[in-house]
């Protein structure tokens, strides 16, 4: 390093758009290193996900000032490191500091550093096989390693995969897995919303798991790992129905489908039109029930032209902000999925008017159903448009404190609700109904009175 280099701040960064903390999995480098600018430095894990933190510029890590296993909020500082100034990227570098008691000198004789060994209970894996395995939706834990020591390589976690296409008439869906521990009795399939994929359920699936649950995922055409093949929401919901057909050999007992937005009304639309019943429905912010929708957010997200305008797009909807690197790779697969998400939003909307409705599907259901609504919901604003009139008396209601992204917010309060009353019902037990509650899930009066 040269007599350019600049002590530094590395401050935790904002990976997710919800992302308030994290664990630190482990440190890639240690103290004295250099490192590249794009090399990972270290490993964190929230509700949702395991990733990588990225050198955001060339240097030297001096000081790691948060152990491996240890919870540390956004912008907390987690080490010190010596920076080249001239690589340092315009804006994106971390904060200087100036020098104090805390930075010794680096002139010491260095000590002999033993070989890293994983700490009981930790899992020996690649960052690339962290990220396949992310991706796929794979426990780790469960992976067989053939590299170095036992190490996980990427090519492991592609031959346990989680994730399998199931080929239908109307081409493949991507099913990702959340495996428990032991062979579930029961499962969950979740169906997520418009510009999502399964991953945004990783949270909840996981509590899930822990709870004996096996749950199962589902990418919509255009979104996530499925095919770009075009379809309305109606061919959409056939074709759900049609992959739930194909795997129930997987289900011992009834699932429950769980889905959000879009996901909601293809869950409710396709319990009906599968050769098998479903154990019950949890519906997060729903398409269908009343006649308002905002157009112009759908329309922002789905014709951004740079990072930027699907920056402003998503948090003018309340959303905290995205990564530079996230805003990236979502960018890309809305790109790549246009046309099939361009199909899917017209057969759904028509400006600010929503052409889908499930109330009928609802009223004649005989199905226990727990309804989510997010009191800030700006996507679909409920509380102005007769959802809530429209809303079928075998309806659980609860209301959530959140936006139209409650789910990622309130994954606990949504996962209790299921525990306690859909749960239960998919295992034959009693289900508490509508006419048992319509409640706020922090225990406070609904904001809203709904028709009985």
């Amino acid at each position: 390093m040269g007599n350019s280099d600049t002590i530094a701040e590395l401050k935790l960064p904002r990976l997710g758009e919800n992302m308030d903390e994290a664990r630190v999995v482990s440190w890639l480098i240690r103290p004295g290193a250099e490192f590249r600018r794009g090399e990972t430095l270290l490993e964190i894990e929230t509700d949702k996900a395991v990733m990588e933190v990225p050198a955001l510029c060339s240097g030297r890590l001096v000081a790691k000032l948060v152990a491996e296993g240890e919870i540390v909020p956004v912008d907390a500082v987690i080490a010190h490191i010596e920076q080249d100034v001239p690589t340092a990227a315009a804006g994106m570098a971390p904060e200087p500091i100036r020098p104090s008691d805390n930075i010794k000198p680096t002139a010491q004789k260095p000590r002999p550093v033993a070989p890293q060994r994983c700490r009981p209970g930790t899992v020996a894996a690649s960052p690339a096989a962290r990220r396949s395995a992310r991706d796929l939706g794979v426990d780790l834990t469960r992976v067989a390693g053939t590299g170095r020591r036992g190490r996980i390589t990427r090519p492991d976690v592609a031959n346990s995969s989680g994730g399998l296409r199931i080929d239908g008439e109307r081409g493949p869906f991507f099913v990702r897995s959340w495996q428990a521990g032991k062979i579930p009795e029961h499962h969950a399939v979740l169906v997520h919303g418009l510009f999502g994929d399964s991953l945004m359920f990783d949270g909840l699936a996981r509590r899930l798991v822990r709870e004996g649950v096996g749950v199962f995922g589902f990418d919509l055409p255009g979104h996530g790992r499925a095919s770009d093949l075009s379809m309305d929401f109606h061919q959409c919901a056939e074709c759900l129905a049609e992959q739930l057909n194909r795997m129930k050999q997987a289900f011992p007992q009834r699932p429950v489908l769980v889905g959000h937005s879009l996901g909601a009304a293809l869950a409710a639309r396709a319990a009906l039109e599968t050769d098998f019943e479903v154990g019950g429905l949890c519906l997060l912010n729903p398409v269908g029930l009343g006649t308002r929708v905002s157009g112009r957010y759908i329309a922002d997200v789905a014709n951004a032209k740079s990072s930027g305008e699907l920056r402003n797009a998503l948090e003018r909807m309340g959303g905290a902000p995205l990564s530079d690197v996230r805003l990236v790779d979502l960018q890309n697969r809305l790109n790549r999925g246009h046309a099939a998400i361009s199909t899917l939003c017209s057969s759904m909307i028509d400006g600010d008017r929503q052409r889908v409705s499930i109330v009928e599907e609802l009223s004649g259901s005989e199905l226990p159903i727990a309804l989510f609504l997010g009191r800030s919901d700006r996507v679909i604003p409920w509380h102005s448009d007769g959802t809530l009139a429209n809303i079928p008396s075998n309806v659980g209601v609860h209301f959530l404190s959140g936006g139209h992204f409650s789910l990622l917010d309130e994954v606990a309060a949504v996962f209790d609700v299921l525990r306690r009353t859909i749960l239960p019902s998919a295992r034959g037990g009693h289900f508490v109904g509508a006419a048992d509650h319509s409640s706020d899930v922090n225990g406070s009066p609904p904001g809203s009175a709904r028709p009985r």
